[in-house]
């Protein structure tokens, strides 16, 4: 129960972060393509193992994908911009 909880934390924390970054107007647009880009990829019925073919497998790729994509958006990130969103979160715990 309490691994489920922390994924839910931090899916929580990672979503809310995600949000205010969209909306910073200091983040550069292209890199605000990257959150579009895992919608864009899980809401197109074209994967790259479709879901139909084995069950449940046809999702993986739906998943390693978004989770890489959206380790690439926070890692791309400009320092100044995630300084300012640590110092945030720290002030807010």
């Amino acid at each position: 129960m309490k691994k489920w909880l922390r994924f839910y934390r931090l899916a929580r924390n990672t979503l809310q972060l995600t949000v205010q970054l969209m909306r910073d107007p200091e983040v550069p647009f292209w890199f605000k393509l990257i959150p579009v880009l895992i919608v864009g990829y899980v809401l197109v019925p074209f994967d790259l193992i479709p879901d139909w073919v084995i069950p449940g497998v046809g999702y993986v790729d739906d998943v390693l994908l978004g989770a890489w994509l959206l380790h690439l958006f926070f890692r791309l990130m400009p320092a100044r911009i995630r300084k300012k969103y640590e110092m945030e979160s720290k002030k807010n715990r």
